[in-house]
């Protein structure tokens, strides 16, 4: 979950923030529905926490983490 998003633009910016990351092989996030999907390749661990910071970085706010 990712709160804070309210256009098509917000989602585009952090997907492009979230996909910088070394590690992720790309990310949705949809505005309406108020998520991030973040695809990561299978020979990393990326520690939540830094995923967070990212969102928080784009001046959202990240919820729970849905599995």
């Amino acid at each position: 979950e990712v709160f804070g998003m309210n256009c098509p633009g917000c989602h585009g910016g952090l997907e492009k923030l979230i996909n910088k990351i070394d590690g992720v092989l790309s990310s949705k996030a949809n505005w309406e529905r108020q998520y991030l999907n973040v695809v990561i390749a299978s020979k990393f661990m990326i520690d939540d926490k830094l995923i967070y910071a990212a969102i928080k970085d784009a001046n959202f706010t990240p919820g729970e983490r849905l599995k």
